[in-house]
């Protein structure tokens, strides 16, 4: 399983930077934190963070080497036509929503 940072709306925005700095710098809270993005407020998934990493390393969450992979991502992303979130390639096809990659995984 791998980890595809699709912005969150047409803006890039902060979740997605910290995101992929803790995915490239903090893999041992990377799964913890992406689940943070998703439940809960930008605010208090960046308090987790900063209560889990610091405040250091989340105002080090900046530069060339996150911007260049986010912008890969997207790249990535238009290029087999990734529409939404969650989406995921299984052999080769795209699955994109809850329902359609659990239907895919699970055979129901």
């Amino acid at each position: 399983l791998y980890y595809k940072t699709v912005p969150f709306g047409k803006k890039r925005k902060r979740l997605e930077e910290l995101i992929e700095c803790v995915r490239q710098r903090r893999t041992d809270i990377f799964w913890d934190f992406v689940k943070r993005c998703y439940t809960s407020s930008e605010k208090e998934a960046i308090k987790w963070l900063k209560g889990r990493a610091g405040e250091d390393f989340v105002e080090g969450c900046k530069g060339y080497e996150i911007t260049r992979a986010l912008e890969a991502d997207s790249r990535e992303a238009d290029e087999i036509g990734v529409q939404g979130i969650p989406a995921a390639v299984i052999k080769g096809k795209l699955y994109e929503g809850v329902g359609s990659i659990r239907r895919q995984l699970m055979g129901k």
